[in-house]
Parts: structure tokens; sequence; C-alpha cells
């Protein structure tokens, strides 16, 4: 059993349906989707659409992820006074080194553009976590780490990632993955930020909390001739339940995700 759960105090969401989480979220439960034409085309000319943040200043690669990431780090922090910011980790979760038109310099330049953004230069422990879809659960852990071995009071866990990138979508058109009028197999690109503000439980209050992570290897990807069985998100589960000592019986409410492919 995990003896180290952590509490999620506050978030923080930039999407193609708000510009914060509550909108952000009313929106999802309403089922609405904000679709709109890139400035992309695909290789038979059609226009591709994609779930893009609405901004006003038409800011492009790394700037554009900056402007996202830092507006969802501030909602998140909203109650923690500024002179504070400073002494929080921030783990920033990234895109894969072999994501396909992965931005140059996502490595190098983009923590210090959200620091230069928000105007505050975070904690030495801050990280970042370069393992694509994975990268918020290892993030968990890592800030799991931050918190009990009394490194941080507070740590902020933040993604900011986008597909709608030429080359990205290029490589993803010609493997005839991205959906469009000529294929219906495929997912639609998009966008977005998201933050978490994580601290230690507080028996005194009512929180929500994190009290089990999972991780794992699915074998059979998309590009493999192996049958897809689902064994590491299987795998994934089982671990996130023996950590938080529960069954599968005991979820009371469970969220799932599969592209349309």
């Amino acid at each position: 059993m995990n003896s180290l759960p952590l509490a999620i105090r506050r978030t923080g969401l930039v999407t193609s349906v708000g510009f914060d989480a509550p909108s952000t979220c009313a929106a999802l439960r309403a089922k609405l989707t904000n679709p709109s034409e890139t400035r992309f085309a695909d290789s038979a000319g059609q226009w591709l659409m994609a779930h893009q943040i609405p901004f006003d200043t038409p800011w492009r690669g790394l700037e554009r992820l900056a402007h996202a990431g830092a507006m969802a780090i501030t909602e998140c922090l909203a109650d923690v006074p500024r002179e504070e910011w400073a002494s929080i980790p921030l783990l920033l979760s990234l895109a894969e080194p072999e994501r396909p038109g992965r931005l140059e310099g996502l490595d190098h330049r983009l923590f210090a553009l959200i620091e230069t953004q928000l105007g505050v230069s975070f904690h030495a422990q801050s990280a970042l976590i370069a393992h694509g879809r994975i990268s918020t659960v290892l993030g968990l852990a890592t800030a799991r780490k931050l918190l009990y071995t009394g490194l941080a009071k507070h740590v902020v866990l933040a993604a900011c990632d986008s597909l709608v990138h030429g080359p990205t979508l290029k490589t993803f058109d010609r493997a005839g993955r991205l959906l469009k009028t000529s294929n219906s197999n495929g997912w639609m690109p998009g966008e977005g930020s998201g933050a978490v503000l994580l601290t230690m439980p507080d028996d005194e209050a009512p929180e929500l909390r994190c009290t089990g992570l999972g991780v794992a290897l699915e074998q059979a990807s998309i590009d493999s001739e192996q049958p897809l069985r689902g064994d590491g998100l299987a795998s994934a589960i089982r671990n996130a339940m023996d950590e938080a000592n529960r069954a599968m019986h005991e979820m009371d409410f469970r969220l799932a995700d599969l592209s349309d492919e």
C-alpha cells in the first residue's frame, strides 16, 4: 500500500474551449468542441482542422507554448502569494525526444521563456520531464519525492504541448493518421496546457488526493505487427490500484480515452 498520497490543491487549464479550468471543464461536461482551420494543408491540398487555443495574438512555436504554460501556472498558483513562487519547484512535462517535428530548443528555452512570462525564477529542484504522454505520471512521482523528503512544501506540475506544427502534421498525415475528409479513421490534432498545485495531505480538511500511480510499457504500438490487447494499460492500472490498495470494483468513477484510430 502506498503511504505517500499527494493532495491536489488547485488546477489550471488553457485549451481550445477555455482559458481556465472552470470554463474548460464546463465545456467538456457540455461536450462542446472548438475545432478551427489551421494554416496547414494535407497531402491533397485540403486545409487541416485542429483544436487550437484561440489566442488573440498569433504567437508561434515556443513563444506560443510559453504563453499557454504561463497562463495555466498562474491560475494554478492563484492562492499562493507571488513572493513565495520562487520557493516552489516547477516540474514541466514536455513532448518525448522522438516526437515527429519536435520544436527546436524545447528542452533548453521553454522553461526560461515561461519564467520570463511569469517574472519569477522557480526553485532549484525544478526539472523537465520529456517523456510525452506519461510525463505527468512521472512528474507526480517526482513531486512525491520532493514533498516527502522535505525539499519543498508545494510543487507545480505543468504540461504544455502542441501538435499543430507543420513537420509534425506532415509526418502524421503521410502515415494516414489524421482525421480529414478523406480519412475517417484518424484523430484531430490539438494543443493545450495544464497545471496542478501539489502538497502534502491535510487530514483536517476535505481534499482531492492522488493515492496511487502506475506506469507500464505497451509493446503493441500502432507501428508494430503485434495485436493490441491493452496489456500495457492493464498493467499500469494494476500498478496504480496496488499502490492505492484498491480494486477496480471500488472505483465510483472511471475515465478512459481511446484514439479514433
